[in-house]
């Protein structure tokens, strides 16, 4: 009998554990981007699910209904995407910057085609998007992330947490931020761009038998190129300084709850 109750309260706590990692793992790229196919993001869940829970010294009262369990699972779910918004809007500035900086340089048919999801990406922010990744590895971000994770017990025990007006209106905050980042990354280049433009404005106001139509566009896109690889140090500064500011943000947002 008693083995059976410790059994149940090993199930009782796993299962906010694994909803909340899981629902933190859809918003980081690493692992809930839809390149990774879904059996491996199951898996990884479930590893680390099972590693957080082996740590966790707690006792969580076993809910008396099955509606307050699926309440209470709802909750933990809702608050691992909470946490998982201050990593998406880094990532989601990103790629605004990309589509941005395609329209500017001329590179918004320019498309790649991702063979996991069978979907077309802009080329820009495909390659923004991927170098921010490879960044978070190098830099070891995804260990801030398993320890925000970890901590997130400390702070809200398994089946203990809540939503607060606080917390909305930080999400929300995060969200207009997007558009803020995905300025600053892009800055640089639109400024080099709109100097691209301006000289062609002056070729053919000063040149009117110059057919600015016919080489304008391959001459701003050959700008652009040349622009985006001499830029890059300064859009990755940018977004280094970001994701070096993602732990004081997930910490903020689990003083809220």
């Amino acid at each position: 009998m008693q083995r059976l109750a410790g059994s149940l309260q090993d199930g009782i706590v796993f299962l906010p554990v694994f909803f909340r990692v899981g629902a933190l793992f859809i918003m980081l790229p690493i692992v809930g981007d839809e390149r990774v196919p879904p059996t491996n993001r199951v898996a990884i869940t479930l590893m680390v699910a099972l590693a957080v829970a082996s740590t966790l010294n707690v006792r969580v009262a076993i809910p008396g209904t099955v509606t307050e369990l699926a309440l209470g699972l709802g909750l933990e779910f809702a608050f691992g995407l909470a946490i998982g918004t201050a990593v998406k809007v880094v990532f989601a500035g990103v790629e605004l910057a990309g589509q941005i900086i395609g329209y500017q340089a001329g590179l918004a048919a320019a498309n790649v085609i991702d063979p996991m999801s069978q979907s077309q990406k802009p080329l820009v922010s495909e390659l923004l998007f991927l170098s921010s990744m490879l960044l978070i590895l190098t830099l070891n971000i995804h260990h801030v992330f398993l320890r925000t994770i970890v901590a997130s017990f400390a702070v809200v025990p398994p089946l203990g947490a809540h939503m607060s007006a606080e917390v909305s209106n930080y999400i929300l905050e995060l969200g207009g931020a997007v558009f803020t980042l995905a300025f600053r990354i892009a800055a640089p280049m639109i400024a080099i761009l709109l100097l691209a433009k301006l000289g062609l404005g002056l070729i053919a106001r000063t040149s009117p038998q110059f057919n600015i139509f016919s080489v304008g566009f391959v001459l701003l896109t050959i700008v652009g190129l040349g622009a985006l690889y001499a830029a890059m140090p300064y859009m990755f500064a940018t977004v280094r300084h970001e994701l070096y500011a993602l732990g004081g943000r997930m910490d903020w947002l689990l003083r809220l709850f």
